[in-house]
């Protein structure tokens, strides 16, 4: 079977789209075969495994993925791409040898570390991020890390900033038998940072409620975990509970339905122990699969434009139980309050201003925050551009500056993003300023 002949159906599906055929990237990857678009998947577990798979069935041929976990033995049940003998190895490395010696034509590199390691231009060769992680920590630092990469323009007839590219971000998540899959497209849709409150809340239980009054089987669970390993110490002084060694497990199960029986409690078994223990949520192999093609099915239809892109959250629910199977579409706008993804506030600027000049003539009496509170004085603004630096910070600040050359000598040029920050309000506060010269602007 030749190269052509394999990806015939999905050639034919996108006919008359030679190319990109979708406008989510800039001009010039028009004329590039979308197969041979760079595609970043961060994560590498049972969601990640889906997704490189999926992608390289598509026909994208140039991937890379990048995570800092090993593999353990809990993962081979449902992170297929992993086999007993690679336990303890990298699952980066795994996955994509693993991929690659499947199908053909396709080059997956891996990367063992954190994302947070990664440089700005490691990012920029990207042509889309497709998120499989478990963390939301995570999420807010590379949705913050495209936030900060994203190139606005001026926009003459509206008099504001629009725009012009920022690298697509399609974010995946399971939890048991939920899952979402989203497409952040910065300036244009919610991002991540603005949509927190949808993740679900860490699970904690009150000691006194473990101590004192333990309803569920979890709450056995969790006193042994927290109360009864220190004291009695089964296997040591100084022993931490090691999650996956199953004789920790196993004394935990029994301490714990031990504390069951003296309340009633049933259900304590090795599996809910454990799980309980590292604060496992179950991971079902199915909602991976669906949401994994969902991410992907996204990526392929921006890189082709067969269809449109969706807008922008899909919400899966595969518990029979629980209202029955379905999933839906639900549309999140852009946030002009989000301090992170928030397009800039245009200010026209003469460029013979000096920063405090611009800043005391334009923003000061002006400008608002994100909760509508005006500027009022440059005393404690702290100005700075990312290409160029410290423009302007406190007398009294760890670094004081104030840079007399005007806006025009420093080589500022007209949209220009500079952030000013003023600690005297209530909350953090960023302005995103974009310059607009203009030398009709009178200085103070």
């Amino acid at each position: 079977m030749t190269a052509t002949d394999r990806w015939h159906d999905v050639q034919k599906h996108c006919w008359g789209t030679p190319g990109i055929g979708g406008s989510s990237w800039s001009e010039e990857l028009q004329g590039v075969d979308w197969g041979d678009l760079k595609i970043l998947v961060i994560g590498a577990g049972g969601l990640g495994c889906e997704i490189l798979k999926d992608l390289a069935l598509i026909g994208f041929k140039d991937i890379e993925v990048i995570d800092m976990d090993t593999i353990d033995l809990s993962n081979l049940n449902r992170q297929f791409l992993f086999r007993e003998k690679d336990i303890g190895k990298s699952k980066s490395e795994v996955a994509s040898k693993f991929v690659m010696d499947r199908v053909a034509d396709v080059n997956i590199k891996p990367h063992h570390g954190m994302i947070q390691d990664m440089s700005d231009d490691f990012y920029l060769q990207f042509q889309a991020i497709i998120l499989g992680l478990d963390s939301l920590t995570a999420r807010r630092w590379i949705n913050a890390k495209v936030a900060s990469l994203a190139q606005w323009e001026y926009d003459e007839e509206s008099n504001s900033a629009k725009i012009a590219y920022a690298i697509p971000l399609i974010d995946g998540g399971t939890e048991g038998f939920k899952g979402h899959a989203r497409v952040v497209m910065i300036g244009e849709t919610a991002c991540i940072e603005s949509t927190e409150w949808m993740f679900p809340p860490q699970v904690t239980f009150p000691l006194c409620t473990l101590e004192n009054v333990p309803r569920l089987p979890e709450h056995c669970v969790a006193y042994i975990k927290v109360k009864e390993w220190e004291r009695l110490s089964p296997f040591g002084e100084g022993t931490a509970l090691d999650g996956d060694n199953p004789d920790h497990i196993v004394w935990v199960a029994e301490k714990a339905a031990e504390r069951g029986q003296q309340f009633g409690i049933t259900g304590i078994t090795f599996a809910f122990t454990q799980g309980v223990v590292k604060n496992i949520i179950p991971a079902i192999a199915s909602t991976n699969a669906i949401i994994a093609a969902t991410c992907c099915n996204e990526v392929l239809k921006m890189a082709t434009g067969c269809n449109p892109i969706m807008n922008n959250y899909f919400m899966y629910n595969g518990n029979s139980i629980d209202n029955g199977i379905y999933g839906q579409i639900q549309s999140f706008p852009t946030d002009d309050t989000c301090l992170t993804s928030r397009a800039p506030t245009v200010f026209k600027a003469n460029p013979a201003m000096t920063p405090r000049q611009f800043i005391d003539s334009v923003v000061v009496g002006t400008a608002t925050n994100q909760d509508y509170e005006t500027y009022s004085s440059s005393a404690q603004i702290t100005l700075q551009s990312a290409d160029i630096g410290l423009l302007l910070s406190p007398a009294n600040s760890l670094i004081p500056k104030e840079e007399t050359s005007s806006l025009g000598e420093l080589s500022l040029g007209d949209g220009a993003i500079l952030v000013a920050t003023d600690p005297t309000f209530w909350r953090e506060s960023n302005l995103k300023i974009m310059l607009h010269f203009s030398d009709d602007v009178e200085m103070k």
